[in-house]
C-alpha cells in the first residue's frame, strides 16, 4: 500500500507558515472489498481466534476461506465441549471434523450440554486414530461409567505413541480404565488428572506403575481407603511425581508424608494438602526442614487452633457435665488432694495414738 501527501492550502499569514502533513488512506473504502486484499497468513491468524462453530460457518463464505480454514494448524486443538447433537446426524461424525479428529493434537470435552455418551465414544473412537493425540480431557462425563469397556478400548487402540496429559477429573471411572492407560502409556504419561473421580485402590496401584509421571492430583476422590492411601504415600510412590495433590483427604497423616520424602531419589517439589484437617501447621514445618525447597499449598493451623485440637471437648457439647480442666489446673488440683489426704492420714495416727 503506497502512501500520499496531502498538502493543506491556507492563506499565508505572519503567523503561518506553509505545513505538509503526512496521512494515510482510509482502512475502509465504500463499495471495495478490502478483506480480500488481506495476506492469507493473516486471514489464518485471525481465524484462530474464532470458535469451532464460527471456524466452519467461515468455511462455507467462499472459496478461498475454505481451504483457508482447513489449515491443519487451525485444528490441532479441538475443544467439542459446545458441539451440537445436529451436527452428528444418525450418529455419524461428518467427513471434515473426523478428518480433524484423526490428525488433532489435544481434545477437550468438557461438560457437554448438548451431546450424550454416545456421541462422545463416537468421537473418541475417530480421536484415536489421531497418531498426534497428546493431550485428552474428558471432564464432567455423566454416565460414562456404563461404557467402560469402550473407554478401554479407546485407550487400548489408540494409535498416539507420545499421550502425555490426560484429564479424566469429575468423570466416573473404573480402574480397569487405568490400567489401560497403562498398557499405552506407561512411558509417555506426563500429567494425570483424577479429581472428584471414585477411582478405588486398585487404581493406585497403576498409577505407581508410570514411569514419567510428574503431575499427579488426587483431589476430593472420596472412594480410596486409609490402607491404600497409606501404601500408595509411603511405599508405591512414584518416583518421577514432582507436583502432588491429595487436597480434601482427611484421613492423610503426617507420617505418611514423612515416608515419602525420606525415600531416596523422590523429585517431590510441590504439595497441595488443603483440607487434609489432621495436619497441623507445626508439622507442616517439620517437612520443610526435610526438603527445604518444597512447597507446600495448605489451610493448616496450629495444633491447638485446628479441629483435632478441640476434638477432646466434643463429647460435652450435648450435655451438662463440665469440660475437662486444664492441664495446669489438673496439676494443681491433683497436688492439693494428695496434701490433703497426707494431711488427713497424719490426723488419723495421732488420733489413734
Amino acid at each position: 500500500m503506497t502512501k500520499e501527501l496531502w498538502v493543506l492550502e491556507r492563506p499565508f499569514t505572519s503567523a503561518t507558515t506553509p505545513t505538509t502533513i503526512s496521512t494515510r488512506k482510509p482502512m475502509i473504502v465504500p463499495g471495495v472489498d478490502s478483506f480480500s486484499k488481506l495476506p492469507t497468513e493473516i486471514i489464518s491468524n485471525i481465524f484462530s481466534y474464532l470458535s469451532y462453530n464460527d471456524l466452519s460457518s467461515c468455511l462455507s463464505i467462499c472459496r478461498e476461506w475454505y481451504y483457508i480454514g482447513n489449515d491443519p494448524l487451525l485444528w490441532h486443538d479441538l475443544d467439542l465441549s459446545n458441539l451440537r447433537s445436529t451436527s452428528l446426524p444418525h450418529f455419524l461424525v461428518p467427513r471434515t471434523l473426523h478428518k480433524h479428529l484423526t490428525t488433532c493434537r489435544s481434545l477437550t470435552i468438557d461438560a457437554p450440554i448438548s451431546i450424550g455418551v454416545q456421541h462422545i465414544l463416537i468421537l473418541l473412537k475417530c480421536a484415536s486414530q489421531s497418531p498426534n493425540l497428546r493431550s485428552l480431557s474428558l471432564t464432567s462425563i455423566p454416565n460414562i461409567r456404563s461404557q467402560t469397556k469402550t473407554l478401554e478400548q479407546f485407550f487400548l487402540s489408540t494409535k498416539s505413541q507420545n499421550l502425555q496429559h490426560v484429564d479424566l477429573s469429575k468423570t466416573s471411572i473404573s480402574t480397569s480404565v487405568i490400567q489401560a492407560l497403562l498398557q499405552t502409556s506407561r512411558k509417555t504419561l506426563k500429567s494425570l488428572n483424577l479429581e472428584f473421580s471414585n477411582i478405588e485402590d486398585p487404581a493406585l496401584r497403576a498409577i505407581a506403575q508410570f514411569e514419567v509421571l510428574e503431575h499427579l492430583s488426587l483431589l476430593d476422590c472420596f472412594s480410596l481407603s486409609k490402607p491404600g492411601l497409606r501404601s500408595f504415600l509411603s511405599k508405591r510412590f512414584p518416583a518421577s511425581v514432582r507436583v502432588l495433590k491429595i487436597c480434601w483427604l482427611p484421613d492423610v497423616r503426617i507420617g505418611w508424608l514423612y515416608e515419602l520424602l525420606m525415600k531416596p531419589g523422590n523429585r517431590v517439589e510441590k504439595i497441595d494438602v488443603r483440607g487434609c484437617e489432621r495436619l497441623t501447621l507445626g508439622d507442616l514445618r517439620c517437612l520443610q526442614k526435610i526438603k527445604p525447597g518444597l512447597e507446600i499449598v495448605h489451610t493448616a493451623l496450629l495444633e491447638e487452633e485446628s479441629i483435632w485440637g478441640y476434638r477432646k471437648y466434643i463429647e460435652y457439647l450435648g450435655s451438662l457435665a463440665p469440660p475437662p480442666p486444664l492441664v495446669g489446673v489438673a496439676v494443681q488440683e491433683f497436688k492439693k488432694d494428695s496434701s490433703s489426704s497426707t494431711e488427713q492420714s497424719s490426723m488419723l495416727a495421732s488420733t489413734a495414738n
